[in-house]
């Protein structure tokens, strides 16, 4: 019989903990060597005290395991159980923190954390973080989940429920290596004071599913969602430090960071940010509505790249969450001032009663936008908006090209920005305005708009106040009241447009007929649907200043002056002379 008892139990004891002979553990006695085995397997919290039943006090507890936890060990909350702590857990080793089991906060914890770091390579996995009562406090410290304060710190797999702060890489020192991947942050909280409550400053200094400074970091494969009449700040956010930064810990100017294939759901004020990076993405992002502000932040970012991200765009007039701030409501919305930034292939999809910009620009008096490039990326609204697709008033001199922009108000916009444009081949589609450009007089604003179409617009293309405006190569179709609108320029070029209703319409300066200003450089050729009625005067082709002899002549060149005779010049000078096409007299500048 003893012998049958004892091949059952080391049938139990294999299929529990395995062949006592492949254990690894050191020991003199099967208890040693059980005692070491275990141990090297993992602390459970439950050995030292802890009931894990939700409504016992385990801190101490779990403090005692973590002493006698070794470095480079397991520590263990056991899969089924609640273990309620009353002040932050403080892991100081490097170690896994593991198991299944649910970790939640008990009365008094509005301004702590569940768990802090301050041991490089910490690893929290598969465990589950409540805050059941949504405890919070507008000011003083924030309660949270997780505060990191140490590097190459992970959290994977992990379920957070109700925080006010889910993951944060604290901003006392600027860590590094931090890896935030495949977690469900679900019912998060704000501290704002809501839609309704336009004054209240609160809620722009915590709120945050997921917030690292620092550097080096990932935020990936996430889902963050805002429980429903919450004000929160961000779903996911990532911030480098200033470079002057008294202690760094370590020195690290390159602040490079990822956030890529996360989704973001609900009342955020901001679902993704990019604050003061150097190098970095944000990319294959979905953004699924609900944002207050903006589905998509980037402020002060250097040498990145923000593509393939899926943005809705929900909010409506009537949220006033965090209004006293004063945002500008977008979906994407560049701040104070970037270098070398792309912002491509993505998809932005307003809703009907959204209230705000597609993609909006500015500068805060800290510097400017230069080196942007806006890509590949579709913007889609109801025709009828009032609403703006590009508003890239904020950028130096960007490039603008093969975006399809349908829906808006105006299309594309610039206002009163001092530099210039340069755009091609972009797509703009049943707008009020597909493109509307305003500098300011005598400044030197160069704009390029090049290849690609205007349709179903009441006004294919307006300019105001541009100093230098090459238009070449664009398609109009279906334009109600003129393809181009120009005021006041000092040279203009016009070449290669066609419109296939045959109807297109040129007004410059608020006239659509008349003769050509003289004092000013204007070559505009005639082209199929685009037989524009303006003229040159006679003084034009006489005079050997002029601007039609001084810029912009070639050989071949046909004009028509007031009298509707037709001219061609015989050469590319100053004084070449003009042919008459119609049997009239020829003409030699002078």
């Amino acid at each position: 019989m003893s012998n049958i008892f004892a091949s059952a139990m080391n049938k139990q004891v294999n299929a529990k903990i395995g062949e006592l002979s492949n254990f690894k553990a050191t020991g003199n006695s099967i208890i040693e060597k059980l005692l070491s085995e275990f141990t090297d397997r993992g602390i459970n919290v439950r050995w030292f005290g802890a009931k894990g039943d939700g409504i016992k006090d385990d801190t101490q507890a779990i403090k005692d395991a973590i002493s006698s936890l070794s470095e480079n060990g397991t520590l263990i909350f056991p899969s089924g159980f609640t273990f309620k702590i009353s002040s932050t857990i403080v892991i100081n080793k490097k170690c896994l923190v593991t198991g299944g089991g649910k970790i939640i906060n008990s009365a008094g914890m509005q301004n702590s954390y569940h768990f802090e770091t301050t041991a490089d390579g910490i690893r929290f996995n598969n465990l589950i973080m409540d805050n059941p009562d949504m405890l919070k406090a507008q000011t003083g410290g924030r309660q949270g989940a997780i505060n990191i304060k140490s590097n190459y710190v992970s959290v994977s797999n992990c379920y957070f429920y109700r925080m006010l702060q889910g993951v944060t890489q604290a901003s006392s020192g600027e860590f590094v290596g931090a890896i935030v991947v495949n977690n469900f942050f679900l019912e998060h909280i704000g501290a704002g004071d809501g839609a309704l409550n336009e004054t209240s400053s609160y809620g722009e200094d915590r709120g945050d599913a997921v917030t690292l400074w620092g550097a080096g970091s990932m935020i990936i494969g996430n889902y963050a969602q805002c429980m429903v009449g919450q004000d929160a700040r961000i779903a996911f956010h990532a911030e480098g430090y200033p470079v002057n930064l008294t202690n760094p810990n370590p020195a690290r100017d390159n602040k490079d960071f990822v956030i890529s294939g996360n989704i973001a759901v609900g009342s955020f004020r901001r679902h993704f940010v990019f604050e003061d990076l150097w190098n970095g993405i944000i990319s294959g992002n979905v953004s699924y509505g609900g944002a207050t502000w903006w589905n998509m932040c980037i402020v002060q970012a250097k040498n990145c790249r923000f593509d393939n991200n899926i943005l809705n765009f929900t909010r409506e007039a009537t949220d006033k969450s965090g209004a006293s701030w004063n945002p500008v409501y977008s979906a994407i919305v560049m701040m104070n001032h970037s270098n070398g930034v792309t912002v491509s292939n993505n998809q932005i999809l307003m809703s009907d009663n959204a209230a705000g910009k597609a993609f909006h620009s500015q500068i805060l008096n800290t510097g400017v936008h230069v080196n942007t490039r806006l890509e590949g990326n579709t913007l889609i609204h109801k025709t009828g908006s009032t609403l703006r697709g590009l508003d890239i008033t904020g950028l130096t001199n960007p490039i603008i090209r093969d975006n399809l922009v349908n829906g808006f108000n105006q299309g594309i916009y610039s206002f009163k920005n001092s530099k210039g444009a340069y755009l091609s081949n972009n797509h703009v589609d049943s707008c009020t305005t597909g493109y509307y450009f305003e500098g300011n007089p005598n400044d030197d604003y160069q704009l390029s708009i090049v290849n690609g179409a205007v349709l179903n617009t009441p006004t294919g293309l307006t300019v105001q106040n541009i100093d230098d405006v090459k238009i070449t190569g664009i398609d109009f179709k279906n334009i109600s009241t003129y393809d181009l609108n120009i005021w006041t320029y000092k040279v203009l070029i016009v070449d290669g447009i066609t419109n296939t209703d045959g109807n297109g319409k040129l007004r410059l300066n608020g006239n659509t007929t008349g003769t050509f200003n003289t004092a000013v450089a204007t070559q505009v050729d005639s082209t199929v649907g685009f037989n524009h009625s303006w003229k040159h005067n006679s003084t034009a082709l006489s005079s050997a200043t002029s601007s039609l002899n001084t810029w912009g002549k070639y050989a071949g060149k046909i004009v028509m002056d007031s009298t509707n005779q037709i001219y061609m010049s015989s050469g590319g000078t100053a004084t070449s002379v003009w042919v008459n096409m119609s049997a009239g007299t020829n003409v030699t500048p002078a």
